[in-house]
Formats: structure tokens, sequence, C-alpha cells
């Protein structure tokens, strides 16, 4: 039978006799659990995170194809839309990879992709606000302008996907080494 104090403390009763019989001379044994170091991020946060990260890769890649198909801008043989949009969705498969998985190696792998998808996000930043600055046509401008938002997301969502995963991660790790106390604790009968 198990009794939770607060959220981190479990308290197992244990009503077994230390000396013969059914009687315990020092009364019932109780045992507080203990578990210490972060709890694991749920994994619907790391799947929620993954989904926002296609999400935005699609929309980076339609508008890097639009710009390059449909519009005569300055910049578009960058290809800022295309190969960032590419990086965002195939991070965010990744993602939703170590959301189902149990695996430490998929969130290891779901980490690095975000860190180079916010590094990427980040050159998409800088690309984009300086086609902003020297961009004439008013229908790239409004391209050029999602694709800016899109980065800016993106940068955000990978971050805080680095930030789940390092802390899912370090759960991982405690929980495989096994970081639970167990003491015991006499009642006096």
């Amino acid at each position: 039978m198990y009794t939770y104090i607060d959220n981190k403390t479990q308290v197992d009763y244990d009503r077994t006799s230390l000396i013969g019989a059914n009687v315990n001379p020092y009364g019932d044994v109780c045992y507080t659990v203990e578990r210490e170091g972060a709890s694991k991020p749920d994994p619907r946060t790391l799947k929620g995170s993954a989904i926002l990260q296609v999400m935005l890769g699609v929309l980076m890649l339609v508008c890097g194809v639009l710009i390059l198909l449909f519009v005569d801008c300055q910049f578009a043989q960058v290809y800022v839309g295309v190969w960032s949009g590419a990086w965002f969705i195939l991070s965010g498969w990744m993602g939703l990879f170590a959301a189902t998985s149990v695996s430490r190696g998929w969130v290891i792998t779901y980490l690095t992709m975000s860190c180079i998808a916010s590094l990427a996000s980040i050159a998409a930043i800088v690309l984009k606000a300086y086609a902003l600055v020297l961009e004439e046509n008013s229908d790239c401008l409004r391209l050029e302008e999602i694709l800016l938002i899109g980065a800016a997301n993106e940068l955000v969502i990978s971050i805080f996907a680095i930030v789940l995963c390092s802390i899912r991660i370090s759960s991982l790790k405690k929980q495989r080494h096994g970081f639970i106390k167990r003491a015991p604790i006499y009642r006096p009968l």
C-alpha cells in the first residue's frame, strides 16, 4: 500500500514482522521513497514543439517556392525558404520520433537537430532582414515578411525544444542510474 505525502515523497507501509508471528515489537515499518532530480517532461510538449516545427517548415518551404517560381525578387536565388524549410521539417520529424520513443538516442538527435535549426533560423532572419531593407517589389516584400516571421518563430520553438530535450535527457539519466532514496521509518505501537 502506497501513500503519497507530496509529489516527491511516497510512503510504503510494510506490515511485516521482524520477530516471528505477526507481531512487530517495534511497530509498523514504513519506508519513505524520495525521487530526486527533474521530472521528465510530458511527451506531448515534445510532440507539440515538433509539430510546430514541421508546420513552420512547410510554411517556409511553400513561401520559398512561391518566391522562386512566381515573384521576381532580388534575393530569390539564395533559396532561404527552401533550405530552412527543409531543415525545419527534418528537425520536426526527429522530434516526433523523440516524443513517441523512450530511447535516449532519439532525444539527443532531436536536441542536435534543434540546435542546428536554431542556427538556420538565425541565418534566415539575417538574410530576410537584409532582403527586406533592399527589396522594392511589394509582392516580394509580403513573402519576405512571412519568411522573416516564420524564421523568428522557429528560433523560439527550437530554443524551447532544446530546453525540453535537455530536461528529458537529464531525467532519463537519473532514472537509469536509480537516484532513489529509500529510508526506513519506524512507528511505535
